[in-house]
């Protein structure tokens, strides 16, 4: 009697990859101008978002009325305004205000950059738990009566997946798991019925998934679905992904002291007040611009000190998370074989594509995995 042949059952579609060619397409589309417009204009916006102009509009404009107050009453034969005293208490001034944006801004360019680095440890982590757990598969021309947990380490590979998603919503202080569409495609069902819309979600939900991957390892390994040194090998990647979401919420949770930035804003509004009274005499109408031209480089120098110092955001310099989070997932699909939709809308990286089997057993026993409960039990 012949066994049943092989079922493909690629795991879900997760919307981070699809979502992204789609608007690449409808744009390429309703674009008329030609090739070389298109980029000079992508360029100019771009920069124009990523700049920091827009952020120091304000501050410019109120120093340059100032400077225009002060000139006003200079021409007009005030002899209040300029003189060796202003003069004498922008020097003081300069040397302070230079070393607290300084510090400022190398502060937080290291908060930005440390988010970053954790960020590459959990795709390393990501990576290598993927390729143990893709790698722990029978070959797709294996007989299926020896491979009927595939599907369930397939499931564990898209926890692991899911997890850089959840650390992103969990660095925002978004809550929810079947609110947003990336979780809810890669996560198990059970798992999301345990928290509905309308319910309590997790206030933790990386933690959470966490104690779930355990749990799935735990079940394959009483089930010799998985050797023991790949049940090691991903325990020791769960132990690096609890070490580097306490990194994230530490980066996250400890920003520069309010004391030092309220007395640096306190700085350079005096600072920035006193420089048209130092330069009007000597400059005359001129000392308006120049005073704006001041007031921009060192408020720009802080307001993006201030925009790098959270670098889990959703501002324009802010760390690509969702990008992160999708590279893993695709690198997920490449490593299992799975095809990958491309930009024009085709199929890309068909050959390969793995066997997975069906026979996971009870609905029970999923159950059980996905909500981190019974872990020691065997798989029926």
């Amino acid at each position: 009697m012949t066994s049943a042949p092989p079922v493909a059952v690629p795991p879900r579609q997760s919307s981070l990859l699809t979502r992204t060619p789609t608007s690449l397409r409808s744009t390429a589309h309703k674009s008329q101008l030609p090739i070389h417009l298109r980029l000079q204009n992508s360029r100019l916006i771009t920069l124009w978002k990523l700049s920091v102009w827009h952020r120091v509009q304000l501050p410019v404009l109120l120093a340059s009325v100032w400077a225009t107050f002060v000139w006003s009453m200079h021409w007009v034969g005030f002899q209040g305004f300029g003189g060796g005293a202003a003069g004498s208490l922008v020097g003081i001034l300069s040397m302070v205000t230079g070393l607290f944006v300084s510090f400022r801004s190398g502060s937080s360019y290291d908060r930005w950059y440390e988010g970053r680095r954790i960020w590459a440890s959990i795709q390393s982590t990501s990576r290598t738990t993927l390729r143990l757990l893709i790698f722990s598969l029978p070959p797709s021309t294996a007989p299926y009566s020896i491979s009927p947990h595939s599907e369930a380490i397939h499931e564990l590979c898209q926890i692991v997946c899911a997890f850089s998603v959840a650390c992103t919503r969990h660095l925002r202080d978004e809550f929810g798991v079947s609110q947003y569409p990336e979780l809810a495609s890669l996560l198990p069902p059970a798992l999301i019925a345990a928290y509905p819309p309308n319910g309590s979600p997790p206030r933790n939900l990386p933690l959470l998934l966490i104690r779930t991957m355990h749990a799935y390892l735990n079940e394959l390994k009483n089930a010799d679905a998985i050797d023991g040194n790949t049940w090691s090998g991903c325990q020791s990647g769960l132990n690096a992904f609890t070490d580097q979401l306490t990194s994230l919420e530490r980066v996250r949770d400890t920003p520069i002291p309010v004391i030092l930035q309220v007395h640096l804003q306190l700085l350079l509004l005096v600072y920035i007040a006193a420089v048209p009274l130092q330069l009007v005499r000597p400059l005359g109408v001129w000392s308006i611009p120049a005073t704006a031209i001041s007031s921009l480089v060192f408020y720009g120098v802080d307001r993006a000190g201030e925009e790098l110092s959270d670098p889990f955001g959703t501002e324009p310099n802010d760390l690509p998370l969702a990008k992160f989070s999708a590279d893993i997932h695709a690198e997920y699909l490449d490593l299992a074989g799975i095809p990958v939709p491309s930009i024009d809308g085709n199929v890309a990286g068909t050959s390969g594509v793995t066997e997975l089997g069906s026979g996971l057993g009870s609905e029970k026993r999923r159950e059980s995995m996905s909500l981190g409960g019974a872990a020691g039990k065997k798989v029926e």
